[in-house]
């Protein structure tokens, strides 16, 4: 699917997986990068963690209507990002990905599956 910043009108991530249950633990552990692009999205997710991660990430923390209500930039391997009671789910991006397009708090983000041009 594809994640799109409704507020700015620019596209996020071109490709994002969803991934639930223990899957969200694992999450970006293993891979060696994320491709400027891609996506990760974690639910549901309060927060989430770079341990064992090799690469920054930027991390958009969404409430269950896709408001953004925290923005983690550059997020450096090694590392806990906050605990939001808010969060419904969290989508990883490539670093800089958010500075960017401007993504920040308040902004709607939307999920299109491949087809979809709302």
């Amino acid at each position: 699917m594809k994640a799109v910043n409704r507020t700015k009108q620019v596209i996020l991530a071109e490709k994002v997986d969803s991934v639930t249950g223990i899957r969200r633990f694992i999450g970006l552990i293993g891979r060696k990068h994320l491709a400027s692009g891609d996506g990760l999205l974690l639910m549901p997710c309060q927060g989430v963690h770079t341990y064992f991660m090799r690469f920054y990430i930027d991390a958009v923390y969404l409430d269950e209507n896709g408001r953004v209500v925290r923005v983690v930039n550059d997020m450096p391997p090694y590392t806990l990002g906050p605990v939001l009671k808010r969060a419904r789910a969290v989508l990883e991006l490539a670093a800089g990905t958010c500075r960017k397009t401007g993504t920040e708090e308040g902004d709607l983000v939307e999920f299109l599956q491949e087809g979809d041009e709302k």
